[in-house]
């Protein structure tokens, strides 16, 4: 229902408007913004709706929760243009501030549940349009489109922020969502709030997503390619005492939502949850953090639980002790010395999360020097008993037949006379050109490779780690796959699989 004159005047007093004249506001609970024609905002420290904060940090504000009959402290929704002081950049970004006796208060921070361009923050001069033709545009200052709602032939007449999830919506004439934020979260879910499929929340930095399957729900850490660190989803015991678990073949997950007191797993078409992870009674957001803890706050956004924690430890996240460090009951440590000689050190000794450096680079100039080195009781990744991906006959493997096993997929490193003889002394040429010639060759069981050597002097050393990098990255069925390599002294030569009518000289 609309409200009064005076309630509207009241609501412009707390958020002002008055500079926003292409846009019609019409005062409905809820914010609401009605649109008749178009308007823009650009970010600014004078504007009379931003709010500061103690850091220089500020936000402009569009659209708040606020209501006149608001009189004590409470925390609000509200939307906006948000310029972080530490790296001097914008975001359009939804977030929650508190509110007082008339005012919001910027001795805190704000905390973000959505932003709309996390990967490409603008400058502080950018500038943020509403349209009814093409809903919400985000601009840089020289003009650049950054971000969009990316509606077409849909006409918006309003914008609405809802009060309890700070869900922003894009709404047509028959009051029906166009867009909304729900649909693109970026690393905080709000109580009430669904993930469905296609949907990865992303924690800041890019290090860490979820998302959810028809497998279940998956912790990814966003390596090349993306390595899954925890997971959900139903299973049984299958194979007596091997603890060996198998999914329900015909469990198709749907969606999973976050609800009062517990993170719930719905299947199609079904209306109770096929998992339920409890959660305390007063969790309002759970957000994936840089390190990939999925911390779960209330209201006030004090920390009342730690999602993963319990089941994975302090050390089952992966990069906890940063690069080379290890970590043994919730301490990081660098890896002993081995026969005497110290391979690695602690970046900083009071810091040891930070992670250890490699005592002696590696390089190319030196690599006769570089060995193979054995950690002793060691994981990369923590175990649990009974992983569903792995099998009975596999959970007990030597050392020796793992390594082998992983062998049989690295490239092999071959002298220069090793190809020559492969190659009968470069004698078949299969094409060249660029810094390189490819050549036919026979391995001793038989299989034909091609050997690609590379020439020139300056670019030489750039083509060739640039092509193994390239190759090493690249995982499919149809492209060529790097058998071996030669880096000996000058020489660089790289074999392939041999492909009949195929090309290896670009």
């Amino acid at each position: 229902m609309a409200l009064s004159w005076a309630c509207l005047a009241i609501l412009l007093y707390i958020l002002p408007f008055q500079n926003l004249l292409p846009i019609s506001v019409t005062a409905v609970p809820g914010g609401f913004l009605a649109v008749n024609s178009s308007t823009s905002w650009t970010n600014s420290f004078s504007a009379p709706d931003s709010v500061k904060f103690d850091d220089g940090s500020f936000v402009t504000i569009i659209l708040s929760r606020v209501s006149p009959d608001l009189y004590y402290g409470q925390d609000v929704c509200g939307c906006g243009l948000f310029y972080n002081r530490t790296n001097n950049r914008s975001f359009f970004a939804i977030f929650i501030l508190y509110y007082e006796e008339g005012n919001f208060n910027g001795s805190g921070y704000p905390e973000v549940v959505c932003s709309a361009n996390p990967k490409n923050p603008v400058s502080l001069d950018a500038t943020l349009q509403l349209t009814s033709e093409g809903g919400l545009v985000l601009e840089d200052g020289n003009g650049s489109r950054v971000w969009s709602t990316n509606i077409s032939n849909k006409s918006v007449v309003g914008l609405n922020l809802t009060d309890d999830t700070c869900n922003l919506m894009l709404l047509d004439d028959k009051n029906a969502t166009i867009w909304q934020s729900f649909d693109h979260p970026t690393d905080t879910l709000v109580l009430g709030q669904k993930l469905v499929r296609g949907q990865q929340p992303t924690s800041e930095g890019g290090m860490f997503s979820f998302s959810i399957t028809s497998e279940g729900l998956f912790f990814y850490i966003n390596s090349n390619p993306p390595d899954i660190y925890y997971y959900y989803y139903y299973y049984y015991y299958y194979y007596y005492y091997y603890y060996y678990y198998y999914p329900f073949s015909n469990m198709k997950y749907n969606y999973s939502q976050f609800l009062n007191q517990s993170f719930a797993i719905f299947e199609f078409d079904y209306p109770s949850p096929s998992i339920a992870v409890g959660l305390t009674i007063t969790a309002k957001h759970m957000k994936l953090r840089p390190e990939g803890h999925l911390k779960v706050y209330d209201g006030n956004w004090y920390e009342v639980d730690d999602f993963l924690k319990p089941d994975i430890g302090y050390c089952g996240y992966p990069g906890v002790c940063g690069n080379y460090g290890i970590c043994t009951d919730e301490q990081c440590s660098s890896p002993l010395p081995i026969n005497g000689t110290n391979y690695f050190h602690p970046i900083n000794d009071r810091l040891p999360n930070l992670g250890c450096s490699l005592v002696t680079p590696l390089s190319w100039e030196a690599n006769k020097n570089h060995i193979l080195i054995e950690l002793q009781n060691i994981t990369y990744f923590p175990f649990r008993k009974g992983l569903p991906d792995i099998h009975p006959d596999h959970q007990h493997i030597s050392l020796e037949s793992c390594k082998q096993s992983c062998l049989k997929e690295m490239p092999t490193r071959y002298s220069y006379d090793d190809l020559q003889a492969i190659t009968e002394n470069f004698s078949k040429e299969l094409s060249g050109g660029g810094f390189g010639r490819v050549f036919e060759g026979t391995l001793i069981d038989g299989t034909k490779v091609a050997v690609k050597r590379l020439d020139g002097f300056g670019q030489i050393r750039k083509s060739y780690l640039a092509e193994v990098e390239t190759i090493g990255n690249i995982h499919h069925v149809n492209l060529v796959k790097l058998i071996g390599f030669c880096a000996e002294k000058s020489h660089r030569l790289l074999v392939y699989e041999y492909m009949s009518n195929g090309s290896l000289d670009k």
